[in-house]
Formats: C-alpha cells, sequence, structure tokens
C-alpha cells in the first residue's frame, strides 16, 4: 500500500516536471541545435547512433532548463492568462517556485555535466547558452523585460549560438555556416517579437516593459513586418553566395509573405507556413552544389 503511495505521488511529480519543461514548444529550437550538427565538415565522421543520442541529450537538457526557469520566474504574470498558466505548472501551484528553482539546477548542470564528458570543445559555449537562457529569464537580470535587448539575447541564446552549438559538435564554422547563422539570429528575434505581439495586452496591464510595450503595438507591428522582409530578402542575399540555384525560389517566397503574408503576421497559419518556408529554404542551402548530399556540406568544392 505504501509503495503504490509512492509510486503515485512520483508519478504525478513526474508528469508535473514534464509538463514544466514544455517539450512540446522544443521544434524549432532542436531544429536549429540540429541543423548546426548536420552542416558540420566532419558530420558524416560523427554520423553513429551514440553520437547523435549524446548530442540530442544535451540539447534536450538545455531546453528543459531554459523552459523550466521561464515558468520559475514567470509564474507571476502567467496565472493572469489562462492559455498559459495551462503550460506553467508553477503558475497553478502544481510545482512550488523554489522546487522549480531547484528543478531547472539541475537540468541544468545534468547538461553541463554531460557536454563536459561527450563534447569538451563545445563546454563553453554551452555554458554560455545557459547563462544566457538564465539572464534572460531570471531575477535580477530578467532580460526579457529589457526593451531591444530581450531581442537580441532570444537571438543568441535561442538562435545562433544554438546553431553553432550544432555545428561545434560535428565540424568547423565555415563562411557559409556564419551567413545561415546569421538568419537564424533574425528570425529568433522574429518569432521573439511575434510572441510579444500577442501578449501585448496582458504584458501592458501588468507592467511589463518589453519592446513591444515600450515602442507602442502599431510601431511593434511595423517592426516585425521590416524583420520578416529583411529575413526573406536575407536568405535570397546568402542564396547567391551558398547556392545560387534556389535564389528564385527564395525570391519567391519573398514576393509571396511581403505582399500577401505580412497582413497576417500574427496567425498561426501564417507563422506555421513561415516556419516550413524557411525549413525548406535552410535544407536547400546545405545542398550546396546539384546533386550534393547535406553531409557534404563545407567539403571540399
Amino acid at each position: 500500500m505504501l509503495s503504490k503511495i509512492v509510486y503515485n505521488l512520483s508519478t504525478s511529480r513526474f508528469i508535473l516536471y514534464y509538463r514544466n519543461s514544455r517539450i512540446l514548444e522544443w521544434r524549432a529550437y532542436i531544429g536549429m541545435a540540429v541543423l548546426g550538427f548536420i552542416s558540420g565538415p566532419t558530420f558524416i565522421a560523427t554520423l553513429v547512433p551514440l553520437e547523435v543520442f549524446k548530442f540530442m541529450l544535451t540539447i534536450g537538457f538545455y531546453l528543459a532548463f531554459s523552459f523550466s526557469i521561464n515558468n520559475s520566474f514567470d509564474a507571476r504574470s502567467d496565472a493572469l492568462q489562462k492559455e498559459k498558466a495551462e503550460k506553467n505548472p508553477v503558475a497553478t501551484g502544481g510545482i512550488g517556485f523554489k522546487e522549480g528553482v531547484v528543478l531547472s539546477s539541475c537540468l541544468a548542470a545534468t547538461g553541463l555535466l554531460l557536454t563536459h564528458f561527450w563534447f569538451k570543445s563545445c563546454f563553453p559555449l554551452y555554458l554560455l547558452l545557459v547563462a544566457l537562457s538564465l539572464a534572460y529569464s531570471a531575477s535580477p537580470f530578467r532580460l526579457k523585460f529589457v526593451p531591444l535587448i530581450d531581442l537580441v539575447s532570444h537571438g543568441l541564446f535561442f538562435g545562433v549560438l544554438l546553431y553553432f552549438y550544432g555545428v561545434s559538435a560535428s565540424g568547423s564554422t565555415t563562411f557559409q555556416i556564419l551567413l545561415i547563422g546569421v538568419s537564424i539570429f533574425i528570425y529568433s528575434a522574429v518569432l521573439e517579437l511575434r510572441n510579444h505581439l500577442n501578449d501585448f495586452q496582458v504584458d501592458l496591464s501588468s507592467g511589463t516593459r518589453t519592446t513591444a510595450c515600450w515602442l507602442g503595438y502599431e510601431k511593434s507591428l511595423t517592426l516585425l513586418k521590416v524583420f520578416l522582409t529583411f529575413h526573406w530578402l536575407f536568405l535570397s542575399a546568402i542564396s547567391v553566395s551558398i547556392h545560387p540555384h534556389i535564389v528564385f525560389l527564395n525570391l519567391f517566397f519573398t514576393v509571396l509573405f511581403a505582399s500577401t503574408g505580412l497582413r497576417r503576421v500574427l496567425s498561426d497559419r501564417y507563422l506555421r507556413l513561415a516556419n516550413i518556408s524557411t525549413c525548406i529554404i535552410y535544407v536547400l542551402l546545405l545542398l550546396k552544389e546539384p546533386g550534393m548530399t547535406p553531409f557534404q556540406f563545407g567539403g571540399n568544392s
């Protein structure tokens, strides 16, 4: 009987910890890391199940930490919005604040320890990712509530640095990889600004000072459209130096999203289409030359 009670309690805690990690929201960020991993010149040499498993595990602990620590420090504001509260066990009282912080610390420590043993050369970058993610969410820094810095920090720890971690785990950096990294930074900042606009009324009423609240709704919406247009134009520009054969496809997406899609930048359908289209371009950029596999990207021409 006692063992059954203990089992039920441990299971319920595990479910709460699982929910607090918000695994279903990892897709885009796993994609960034994996894109970097398969972009590395030596990727084919590391294409063994165990190495892939190790890499994915370190990414998993990092993302679990990032969402968990964010939930812990956003509990008060998330409690004001039903949709967010449902994704935050700390906001609903299922997990205490201190428990959430301890859980987050354990996730970060485990990820750091595994990276130290498995990808030692990547450890400084992984440590930087954890530090930026912590500063973004946790007091006294709370970079997510510092206008403009919120977009920059998000573009780093949930964008280009995550991509570069993948690259560093499987190979060296090339000029083409740097260009893609800049593009990922821009798009990550776009995603953050879009989230700010969706949360504008709640943030404004709670006194939260995001970039959107600082600029105002209309100016922020205009900035989002500018960022998105620049995102597509930049992708077209780097296609010229990496894979000229897809420039027209890039231009097609640019015209499509700039002429019609930008009127619906805050809709979920637009976001899905933009994400899918962006992923298509990134994958095609890995096909550096016709007939080339992604694994050969960055090799000798």
